[in-house]
């Protein structure tokens, strides 16, 4: 653990119960006992013209800075070679080495998107865009990013000019799908990524053996075990206790991105 750096990149606003946050996480453990280091950053605006990406038909996600702070990471750790990215809305069970260290041969490297939405909205974007037919899309919330190409070949740029061709659909995602077609490694071990929790939980043989949780999709349909509260019916239905233990009612709660290097 303490060879890891945990980066959490929150808000101006938030930075105060980020720091409430650390102290909570870092003081749950015996002096003696060996943690990770945290690091905060304040999230940076968004460099490019939000309103003008009307069409989006989920508009929250443009009100939301940090559905684009992937774009930026090589700025917010300007001396890391790579980094490995997870979503604010995982849960992490097992060592990351292995991930941080996977060899690649891409920018960035990560799994593949469900089977519903490799032949939806990329291919739609790319149709559309006069690109390649092929509708495989890449989930991009647990990812691994080679910083030192992403620098040398100034990716943030494709990322944001494809990302508005789309209108932000998808948030960042199509975007960076598109920005970097055919340049992704993929993450061939389904444990990194856990998810389909959009209808119910994924059986119980996956969980056990989950590096990864992760509650991907739109809050509309994805039950995220900490905003169920205290619904019994619903906890029980999603089996969440028996899932990832984890205090309800944190005594340091924050919604926050985060990112992890060596």
């Amino acid at each position: 653990p303490q060879d890891v750096t945990i980066h959490l990149i929150v808000s101006n606003e938030d930075l105060a119960e980020a720091k409430t946050m650390v102290e909570c996480f870092t003081g749950s453990f015996p002096e003696s006992f060996a943690l990770p280091t945290v690091m905060l950053h304040e999230m940076q605006p968004v460099r490019f013209d939000l309103a003008s990406l009307h069409r989006n038909f989920r508009p929250e996600l443009l009100e939301q800075p940090h559905t684009f702070v992937r774009f930026y990471l090589h700025e917010y750790l300007p001396d890391a070679p790579r980094v490995v990215w997870f979503d604010s809305d995982t849960i992490i069970k097992a060592d990351v080495t292995p991930l941080y260290r996977m060899r690649m041969r891409h920018p960035i490297a990560s799994a593949l998107e469900s089977a519903q939405q490799q032949k939806g909205r990329l291919y739609i974007a790319a149709k559309w865009l006069n690109e390649s037919a092929e509708s495989l899309e890449w989930n991009t919330g647990v990812a691994v990013f080679d910083l030192e190409r992403w620098r040398a070949e100034n990716l943030t740029e494709r990322c944001e000019s494809w990302t508005a061709k789309v209108h932000a659909v998808g948030g960042d995602q199509i975007g960076m799908n598109l920005a970097l077609f055919g340049r992704f490694d993929t993450i061939e071990d389904w444990r990194w990524n856990v998810r389909g929790w959009n209808v119910m939980r994924p059986p119980w043989t996956c969980l056990e053996t989950a590096k990864v949780l992760h509650w991907s999709g739109n809050p509309s349909f994805t039950k995220k075990p900490w905003l169920i509260g205290s619904n019994h019916s619903e906890r029980y239905r999603w089996g969440y206790e028996q899932v990832e233990p984890y205090v309800l009612y944190p005594p340091c709660p924050l919604s926050a991105s985060g990112a992890v290097s060596q």
